[in-house]
């Protein structure tokens, strides 16, 4: 967003935000009745909720936008590596995705997709390595966007990260985190004061779990389940205020689980038992 609100500050767009349903995130028929009356430029999409963990159904908006000529920018640092994704059939104009999630890249490490035809200007102007005769920033790809030493230390430790998803097998990480996920949502459940943030039934669904518990605050579950169990959450609005007012959590934000290919399922029996002891549910 603070992009997009820099660039409204400016004067240079406007920005609707589309609210979703009853029973889901995202509203096609409304994106379908605002794409032809507002004549968008672009549509950014957040595939993946880093809240709640709620999927965008990609498949059916992005031809809704070719439909209408609308430029799709596809926010996938959520998805990419927990949801199986083919560019080639969902056919973005630009998908972004980060190395540090399920990718299992260090930080600083991403990617930015951009379909021919799509020109953005580059955010950085600057060496590249290549053309040195010219002042002038190169046109071709990937030199037009990749000014500046390479972060090739980063880089490798990326690609260890897609070796280890190919010598695994996405849909098995995929379904070890999906059992995870489901399993915890399920335990979480039957913890008395505990309200469990999830997506809507109509919506896919990732492996972040968000909870609250009643009379607490999220600052001090997160706390004491680092410090009694060595437990480790995000807290808190996730970057993502906009997420929270959606799901009336906003402004104290969330406590956020998210467990990984390298948990287990007596893992998520202990994250239970914990938070049972934090809510008060029992003293052993």
């Amino acid at each position: 967003m603070r992009p997009l609100r820099r660039l409204e500050e400016l004067r240079q767009i406007t920005i609707d935000i589309l609210p979703g349903t009853a029973t889901s995130h995202y509203d096609l028929k409304l994106m379908g009745q605002r794409c032809e009356q507002k004549k968008y430029r672009l549509a950014v999409i957040n595939h993946g909720s880093n809240v709640i963990g709620s999927r965008a159904p990609l498949a059916a908006m992005l031809p809704l936008l070719k439909e209408y000529n609308i430029i799709s920018v596809i926010d996938g640092a959520q998805s990419a590596g927990a949801h199986i994704i083919d560019l080639s059939t969902l056919d973005p104009d630009i998908f972004c995705f980060t190395g540090h999630k399920s990718l299992f890249g260090p930080p600083g490490t991403g990617g930015l997709y951009i379909k021919a035809g799509i020109e953005p200007q580059p955010l950085i102007y600057g060496g590249t390595g290549s053309r040195s005769e010219t002042e002038f920033q190169p046109e071709f790809l990937p030199d037009r966007y990749e000014s500046g030493t390479p972060n090739t230390v980063g880089l490798a430790g990326l690609k260890a990260g897609l070796d280890f998803i190919e010598e695994t097998g996405l849909e098995n990480i995929i379904e070890h985190e999906r059992v995870l996920a489901e399993t915890l949502r399920h335990n979480l459940r039957d913890i008395p004061g505990l309200t469990l943030y999830e997506p809507r039934p109509d919506d896919g669904k990732l492996p972040v779990i968000s909870f609250t518990l009643a009379g607490l605050e999220c600052s001090e579950i997160g706390s004491r389940l680092d410090r009694e169990f060595s437990i480790m959450t995000r807290i808190g609005l996730h970057c993502a205020p906009r997420a929270h007012q959606s799901i009336s959590t906003f402004p104290q934000g969330t406590v956020r689980l998210s467990p990984g290919y390298f948990n287990s399922v007596e893992e998520m029996a202990e994250v239970t038992r914990a938070i049972s002891i934090i809510a008060g549910g029992h003293n052993d």
